[in-house]
């Protein structure tokens, strides 16, 4: 739409439901597009089954057509996480349970990671990331089908420039993630059962004493601190971002 008249300068059709833009400053003028189409199937039996496609294709922003010979498609819910690299776009195949992250070629839409283009397999859907250098700090939300468990979150270190993860393990956090930050410390994150910092370059906590608990944390974040209070013991704790320190208040 014309920004200043709202007329349609141009239109193209690309089924979905809801969608994702990215822009990258290292194609201008081109906007990369996610969408995830559902729709309402009769199975076996009469009954009502959903199916789910996800679509990604780029699209030149002064005419509206594609870039790609054809869309990128996967038979899974749309990861939101999509992320601008220096080579492609980031995106995820997978769902709560298991999946692949592909790198798609800006120009092709090709997927340059993994045996035959086939990506890398990862648990979870990528719930965060953040860059530490050149790597990809990614945090994962994993369900897995076979167990009762709840929610696990890992943390993965991904090597942008080859397209493999640094460590053999991603690291797995207790909680549910409420959010990070990465500092020259390392991966501050909070969980509700768990304060620390992780270290990308070695794949371990950089903390200790750890301050993690077995029934929820109560957190409040103030600035360059973030209080918690541990129903475990029944003591406040301050965490420093800084340097990493918890203290033991009353």
């Amino acid at each position: 739409l014309d920004a200043a008249t709202g007329d349609v300068l141009w239109k193209t059709q690309f089924a979905g439901g809801v969608f994702e833009f990215r822009e990258t400053d290292a194609r201008p003028g081109i906007v990369y597009v996610g969408a995830e189409e559902i729709e309402q199937v009769m199975g076996a039996g009469e009954t009502t089954q959903q199916r789910i496609q996800t679509h990604y294709q780029a699209f030149r922003v002064d005419e509206g057509t594609a870039v790609w010979k054809r869309a990128v498609n996967f038979s899974k819910p749309m990861n939101r996480s999509i992320i601008a690299l220096d080579r492609g776009l980031l995106v995820s195949d997978g769902d709560n349970d298991k999946g692949k992250l592909q790198l798609l070629d800006y120009d092709t839409g090709g997927s340059l990671w993994g045996n035959k283009g086939r990506g890398i397999e990862i648990a979870g859907q990528v719930v965060d990331h953040s860059f530490a250098g050149t790597d990809l700090v990614l945090t994962t939300g994993y369900d897995s089908v076979w167990t009762n468990k709840d929610t696990a979150y890992l943390l993965y270190v991904l090597d942008t420039a080859s397209g493999s993860f640094k460590f053999a393990k991603p690291f797995e956090v207790k909680g549910r993630m409420l959010g990070t930050e990465l500092t020259q410390q390392g991966l501050i994150y909070v969980t509700t059962h768990e304060i620390n910092i992780f270290d990308p370059a070695t794949g371990a906590l950089r903390n200790a004493p750890v301050l993690r608990s077995r029934k929820p944390l109560v957190t409040v974040d103030d600035g360059p601190r973030v209080y918690a209070f541990n129903s475990d013991d029944g003591f406040v704790y301050r965490f420093d971002r800084g340097d990493g320190a918890v203290a033991k208040l009353s």
